[in-house]
């Protein structure tokens, strides 16, 4: 029997992680208001940067990663939450943060040039997507 997993304990446990590794990086960082779902709840809050992040963890990579729909969709609730009228600039860059099951290193995920582009998170690419 396959193993049951708590989607919301999951996620809660990638937030956490999240936010501890850009506080490592020298980056002030906290878990959002979970209960919101809208601008002001992003799932991590970095008030230095504009970015607005969307944080999925423990995916398998056949289900999460670049050109899939659930990365898509990730991206897709990132936009959405953002405050923003069309034609304008947003007030906060979307960005997904995601580590995938087995792996390593956290991944980034945000739009370039209208295509979604994904690259290893790094202190200086964060700092430079968060201008």
């Amino acid at each position: 029997m396959a193993k049951r997993v708590n989607s919301k304990a999951k996620g809660r446990l990638g937030e956490q992680k999240w936010s501890r590794q850009l506080n490592d990086w020298g980056i002030e960082a906290r878990r959002g208001v979970q209960y919101q779902g809208g601008p002001d709840s992003p799932d991590v809050v970095t008030p230095s940067l504009n970015i607005h992040w969307e944080v999925k963890y423990g995916y398998p990579w056949e289900k999460m990663n670049p050109g899939s729909k659930a990365l898509g969709d990730a991206w897709e609730q990132a936009y959405r939450e953002v405050p923003h009228r069309r034609g304008e600039v947003m007030a906060r860059r979307p960005v997904v943060a995601w580590k995938p099951k087995g792996t390593r290193v956290w991944l980034l995920t945000w739009l370039h040039n209208d295509r979604l582009v994904t690259a290893v998170a790094t202190k200086e690419l964060i700092l430079e997507l968060g201008r």
